[in-house]
C-alpha cells in the first residue's frame, strides 16, 4: 500500500473488474481526438470517450463539443471493495420523487413503430439502437453517496464487465456495464455483441427461458450485432480470428445472450479502437446509415451514453494494453445530484413497440435499484437451466458459417483464384470488409473502395464485387444510387466479370431491365 491516504475530492476513477477494486487519482485531461490521449505512464490512463467521437470516423452525429475526459494518475491501487468508504459507514442515499422520461411511453413506442416502418421497411438497416433518458434527483449527493452507489452496483451486478465511478473534478459518471467494447492485449482482440433481453421479472418458469431462446425476434438481433462487430473484426484482424458461443449472461434484473469474438491484430492498439467505435449493440447495422438514423430520432446528443470507457496501459512485461468497457447501464450525475440515465432497445423488423419501450426501462431499473436499494440482487438463472436450454442455445449456430466459428490459419487457395486482383465497392455498408477477409484467405488480391472513388478504378479492374449497402435502389435522386447505377452500367457495358451482392444485386437487376420492388415485410 502507499503510504498517504486516498482523495475523493479531486478527479478520480474507481473500477471493480474479475472481483478486484482498483482506485486511481491524478489529472484530469482532455482532448478531441483520440490520438491526443496518453498512453504512456507510470500507470494505466482512464478515459470517458463521448459518443461524438464518431466524427472521427466522418459519421453523422449530434456533437455538442463533448471531449474525451482521461485521468492520468499520480496514485493507482488495488482496494478492498469496503475501503471506498474510507472505513465510514454507508450514507443515506435514496431519490427526490419517481424519475422523468424526457418522452414517454406512448411517443417512445410511436417512434419505435416510425422507425421500423419509415427506416427497416425501406431498405435503411436492419437494425437501430433507439435510447431514451430519464432523469432523477439524488438526495444529499456528493462522494459518499456516488462511492455507494459504486459499491452497491459492484456487489449486485454479478454479470458485469466491468463496474466504475469516474469523477472528473464536476460530475461523476457510475455504472455497471455488462457488454465488453473491445480489449486487445499482446496482439489478441476479444469484443462481446450481447443482444437478446429477458427481463427476470418475465421468468417464472424453465419454459420462459425456452421461449426467449426460440422467439426469432432474439435470435436475429443477436445474429445481427455479431454481424456488424465481425465486420470491425475483419477491418482490425487482418489474420483472421474466431466466433464463440452464445452464451447467456445473467445480471440483477435481466438475462442477455452474448458471443465472444477473438481475431488478432499487429496494428496500433488506438487505431483498432478508433474503427470499433462504436459497438453495433449501441448504434445499429449497417453502422454509419445507423448513426445517421440515430441522429434523426434522438433529440439530444448521447454524451457519454454509449460509447466507451478505456483503459491504455502497459502489462507487467512492458507491452502496451488497451481494455474498454460500453457505458451502459450507467449514469451522469451533476454536482447537486441531478442523474440522467439513458437506456436503449435493439429495434428489428419483428420489434413489438410495446415490448421494447418495457426492455428500455428494465434496462434503467438496475441502475435505480442500486439508488434506492441497499440490499444486494441474487442469481437465478442457474434453476431455469438444463441441457434442454443449453441444446437449443447451441443450436442456434447450426446454420451459421463455419469458416467464422473456426480458427482461419489453414488455407482455403483456390489455385483458379490465387493472385489474381479483385475491387470490391463499399456502398456504406462494411460487410465488404468481411467479404474482403473471405476473398483474401480464397488467395485473390482484394482491395476495397467507396463508391465515391470507385468510377475510375472499375474502368481497368479484371474482377469487381458491388457491395451491399443501405437505401432503395429505385431512387435516382440519390446520389449514391446514381453513382452505383453509373460503376453497374459500365460493367454491364464492357462485359467485365462481376459479383453483385445484396444493394449491389437490386441495381444490376434494375440494369439488366428487371423490375425490382421492396417485399413485405423486408426479408434480412
Amino acid at each position: 500500500m502507499l503510504p498517504f491516504p486516498m482523495k475523493f475530492d479531486a478527479p478520480y476513477c474507481l473500477t471493480h473488474q474479475d472481483g478486484k477494486t482498483h482506485y486511481a487519482s491524478g489529472e484530469l485531461r482532455r482532448q478531441r481526438l483520440l490520438a491526443e490521449v496518453p498512453r504512456r505512464g507510470r500507470w494505466p490512463v482512464f478515459s470517458m470517450v463521448p459518443f461524438s467521437q464518431l466524427r472521427e470516423r466522418g459519421f453523422d452525429v449530434h456533437d455538442h463539443g463533448e471531449e474525451i475526459l482521461s485521468l492520468v494518475p499520480s496514485d493507482y491501487r488495488e482496494i478492498a471493495l469496503d475501503q471506498v468508504l474510507l472505513g465510514e459507514a454507508e450514507p443515506a442515499v435514496h431519490t427526490v420523487g419517481a424519475p422523468s422520461f424526457e418522452m414517454d411511453d406512448a411517443e417512445f413506442e410511436a417512434n419505435v413503430a416510425r422507425l421500423i416502418k419509415d427506416e427497416i421497411c425501406r431498405g435503411e438497416g436492419s437494425n437501430f439502437l433507439l435510447s431514451r433518458k430519464a432523469r432523477v434527483q439524488i438526495a444529499a449527493f456528493d462522494w459518499k453517496v456516488a462511492n455507494t452507489i459504486f459499491k452497491r452496483l459492484a456487489r449486485s451486478e454479478f454479470g458485469a464487465y466491468m463496474t466504475f465511478c469516474f469523477h472528473d473534478g464536476e460530475r461523476f459518471f457510475v455504472g455497471s456495464s455488462p457488454e465488453r467494447h473491445v480489449t486487445i492485449r499482446k496482439g489478441v482482440v476479444q469484443m462481446n455483441p450481447i443482444s437478446g433481453t429477458l427481463p427476470k421479472s418475465l421468468l417464472k418458469q424453465r419454459a420462459d427461458l425456452i421461449e426467449f431462446l426460440s422467439d426469432s425476434k432474439e435470435v436475429n438481433e443477436l445474429f445481427q450485432v455479431v454481424d456488424e462487430e465481425l465486420k470491425m473484426m475483419s477491418r482490425i484482424c487482418s489474420s483472421g480470428g474466431d466466433v464463440h458461443g452464445p452464451y447467456l449472461k445473467e445480471m440483477s434484473t435481466l438475462i442477455h445472450t452474448e458471443y465472444l469474438l477473438q481475431g488478432y491484430t499487429d496494428g496500433d492498439y488506438m487505431d483498432a479502437f478508433r474503427d470499433s467505435m462504436f459497438a453495433a449493440t449501441m448504434i445499429g447495422s449497417p453502422l454509419e446509415n445507423a448513426a445517421r438514423v440515430i441522429k434523426k430520432y434522438e433529440r439530444e446528443p448521447r454524451r457519454y451514453y454509449s460509447s466507451a470507457l478505456m483503459i491504455t496501459g502497459l502489462d507487467a512485461d512492458g507491452e502496451q494494453y488497451l481494455d474498454s468497457a460500453i457505458t451502459i447501464r450507467c449514469m451522469e450525475v451533476s454536482g447537486d445530484g441531478e442523474a440522467t440515465i439513458q437506456s436503449g432497445a435493439s429495434i428489428v423488423r419483428d420489434s413489438v413497440p410495446a415490448n421494447e419501450c418495457r426492455e428500455v426501462k428494465t434496462k434503467a431499473a438496475g441502475i435505480l435499484r442500486a439508488i434506492d436499494s441497499a440490499e444486494p440482487a441474487k442469481p437465478s438463472l442457474a434453476q431455469y437451466r438444463d441441457g434442454l436450454v443449453d441444446t437449443i442455445l447451441e443450436g442456434r449456430n447450426k446454420y451459421l458459417s463455419r469458416f467464422w466459428m473456426e480458427k482461419q490459419h489453414h488455407s482455403y487457395i483456390d489455385a483458379r483464384l490465387e493472385h489474381r486482383p479483385i475491387l470490391i465497392i463499399d456502398n456504406e455498408d462494411e460487410f465488404t470488409h468481411m467479404l474482403k477477409h473471405v476473398l483474401t484467405h480464397l488467395g485473390l488480391r482484394a482491395k476495397v473502395v467507396g463508391y465515391r472513388d470507385a468510377q475510375s478504378l472499375v474502368k481497368e479492374a479484371e474482377l469487381v464485387l458491388v457491395g451491399p449497402g443501405p437505401g432503395d435502389p429505385t431512387d435516382l435522386q440519390d446520389p449514391k444510387m446514381q453513382a452505383v447505377h453509373a460503376i453497374t452500367q459500365d460493367l454491364l457495358d464492357r462485359k467485365a466479370k462481376v459479383l453483385s451482392v445484396c444493394l449491389g444485386h437490386q441495381i444490376l437487376c434494375c440494369g439488366l431491365g428487371m423490375r425490382v420492388e421492396p417485399t413485405d415485410p423486408p426479408l434480412q
